[in-house]
């Protein structure tokens, strides 16, 4: 399934041409990443502000069951890890977590 989604989505496959570049440099002094893997986005007209969000190291809903990451969140989650102190970033460096909106503590 995920060839034919390189094969037939020409910005999907440059999206994994990009993934893996990223993925097979060292993580070090020159290069710290983290890869946000948001879901289906919601647009800032949707959710104006942002809202609790996780991070989870595997995919959560399936390929054909999304769960929402609004664009304002998506912004939020970036800019914290790009922030936050080395314990927080930890976890996540070198990695490529899905990012979420939390729904359940949303209500």
């Amino acid at each position: 399934l995920i060839f034919a989604l390189e094969k037939a989505l020409p910005p999907y496959a440059d999206t994994l041409a990009q993934v893996r570049f990223v993925s097979e440099q060292k993580s070090g002094a020159v290069l710290a990443w983290t890869v946000l893997r948001p879901d289906d986005f919601v647009d800032v007209a949707d959710a104006p502000s942002t809202t609790p969000w996780s991070l989870y190291s595997t995919l959560q809903n399936g390929l054909f069951d999304a769960g929402t990451s609004s664009v304002v969140n998506i912004g939020d989650a970036m800019a914290t890890l790009a922030t936050c102190d080395d314990a927080k970033y930890a976890p996540w460096a070198g990695k490529m977590p899905q990012m979420l909106d939390d729904e359940r503590r949303r209500r």
